[in-house]
């Protein structure tokens, strides 16, 4: 599948930055190279297999050292970007129920309706659904439940003192969006303090949400989660990972896997979903 490419090299910051970092304590030199910005893509999601409907499907993706949201649809010769001064440092972004949900780094969360096309350009309608929040998160993320809820999820990650100062999960906060109230201004966020049997794989390449019951040695109402922290300018790889289990009705943490001490200079993990036979 060929795309467009997604940003001009003008567009690309930091190409004539360069950050020295001290290779003898174990960081990497991170000069960039020009080539480096055909793959400056955090994210890209698909509305529907592409390879189904070849002719009917939309690529979104969070780009830039900015974090920006752009879309691509079968036809257009470009990409279609969302307002590039006013929404940036997305960390999510989801296709849901016909439309492009994203959130970022302050919990602002917006809505792309591709059913609505302002003025000439024909760009979609964006409309902001969650307002601003005072303090920024390390982490957010949208995620579909099982019974087909979009929640909204805050990870709040500290410093651990006990370890060199290196970032750490303290807790979540998991929201469901009533969004029928969409029309009534902002939509409702009830924080849940169950999640009804579901449990929640986060990371920032791809989240999911799953009914514990049908997945065997899953356990319900949690949150699996890996690290997504990759500045390797603050923080070398030869630091501990944060790789654990939340349950999310007794806050407590338990582990899902125990890293081998040879994978701590490996990126960070990703989940792989398998085909569940018979369903």
């Amino acid at each position: 599948m060929q795309l467009p490419p997604i940003m001009d090299r003008a567009e690309f910051d930091r190409v004539e930055d360069h950050i020295e970092i001290d290779l003898e304590d174990g960081y990497y030199d991170t000069t960039p190279i020009e080539d480096e910005v055909e793959y400056f893509v955090m994210k890209a999601i698909f509305s529907t297999n592409p390879t189904l409907s070849p002719n009917d499907y939309i690529v979104s993706a969070i780009y830039s050292d900015n974090a920006r949201l752009a879309f691509f649809q079968p036809g257009d010769t470009t990409w279609t970007y969302i307002d590039k001064e006013r929404f940036i440092l997305i960390y999510d972004v989801i296709y849901y129920k016909g439309q492009i949900f994203a959130v970022d780094h302050w919990s602002q969360i917006i809505m792309v309706d591709l059913n609505k096309r302002v003025g000439e350009s024909k760009a979609p309608q964006v409309k902001v659904i969650a307002p601003r929040n005072e303090v920024a998160f390390e982490r957010t993320y949208l995620v579909e439940s099982s019974s087909g809820d979009l929640l909204f999820v805050q990870r709040f990650i500290g410093c651990d003192d006990d370890n060199d100062c290196q970032h750490t999960t303290s807790k979540f906060k998991v929201f469901k969006l009533l969004l029928e109230q969409l029309e009534e201004g902002w939509p409702k966020q009830v924080e849940l303090k169950s999640l009804g049997g579901d449990s929640l794989f986060l990371e920032d390449n791809h989240s999911i949400c799953v009914s514990a019951s049908k997945w065997p040695g899953c356990q319900p109402n949690s949150i699996y989660y890996s690290d997504d922290y990759i500045d390797i300018q603050f923080h070398p790889p030869s630091r501990h990972c944060d790789i654990d289990i939340f349950n999310v009705e007794n806050g407590s943490f338990g582990t899902h896997y125990t890293l081998d001490p040879s994978h701590k200079h490996m990126p960070p993990s990703i989940w792989i979903v398998p085909t569940m036979l018979g369903n």
